[in-house]
C-alpha cells in the first residue's frame, strides 16, 4: 500500500514536470541552459531585431507593398549581414512566407511547444547536438503585422505576395498569436 502512494506521487511530479522538459526532448538536444546563455542569446539577437525593425518601419511609412519589398529584398540581407564569427541569426515559422526560412529540427521543436504552451512563451537557450548553443524567441502578431499577416489583407498586398512567395502560408493571423520566432545559432567559446 505504501509503494503505491509512493508511485502516486512520482507519476504526479512526472505529470508536473515532464512538460517542461518537452522541448530538449523534442528537440533531440541536450538540455535547457544556464541564464547567461540567454542572456548572451538576446544580446545577439538584438542588433538583428532592431535593424529589421527598422527596415519594416521605413517601408511602412510607405504603405504595406513597399513593406513587402523591404521584407523581401532586405531582410535576408540583414540576417545574412549578422551572419559571421560563427554566428547564425535569423526568422522561422510554423506557417512560413519563404521557404529559406525553414526551421531546423531544434526550431521546429520550440515552435511546436509555444504553440502548444502557449503561457510558457519565454526565450529559451539549447545546447544543440554539434555542441553550439541554439537560442530562440517567439514572435507575436502585433497589430501592425496584420497588415501583410492578417485575414484582410489589401488586395494589392496580396498580389505582390503572390508574386514573391507562391506557396505563401503567413497569413491569417491574429493580434497576439505566435506567428514564428527569432533565432540565433553560436558557439560557447
Amino acid at each position: 500500500m505504501h509503494n503505491l502512494r509512493r508511485e502516486k506521487r512520482v507519476c504526479i511530479v512526472l505529470a508536473i514536470f515532464m512538460p517542461l522538459f518537452a522541448v530538449s526532448v523534442h528537440a533531440e538536444e541536450s538540455s535547457l541552459l544556464e541564464p547567461s546563455l540567454l542572456d548572451r542569446g538576446a544580446a545577439i539577437l538584438l542588433p538583428f531585431k532592431r535593424q529589421l525593425q527598422q527596415a519594416l518601419k521605413t517601408g511602412m511609412a510607405d504603405g504595406p507593398v513597399a513593406a513587402v519589398n523591404i521584407c523581401h529584398l532586405q531582410a535576408p540581407a540583414i540576417a545574412e549581414s549578422f551572419n559571421a564569427k560563427n554566428i547564425y541569426v535569423g526568422r522561422s515559422s510554423h506557417r512560413l512566407r519563404n521557404p529559406a526560412n525553414a526551421p531546423a529540427p531544434w526550431m521546429s521543436a520550440l515552435i511546436n511547444n509555444y504553440l502548444d504552451a502557449p503561457e510558457e512563451r519565454q526565450p529559451v537557450a539549447l545546447r544543440l547536438k554539434s555542441g553550439r548553443i541554439g537560442y530562440a524567441e517567439p514572435i507575436l502578431t502585433q497589430a501592425v503585422c496584420l497588415n501583410c499577416h492578417g485575414e484582410n489583407i489589401a488586395p494589392e498586398v496580396i498580389v505582390q505576395l503572390a508574386e514573391f512567395y507562391p506557396a505563401d502560408r503567413a497569413t491569417g493571423f491574429q493580434v497576439g498569436e505566435l506567428r514564428g520566432i527569432f533565432w540565433a545559432e553560436f558557439g560557447i567559446d
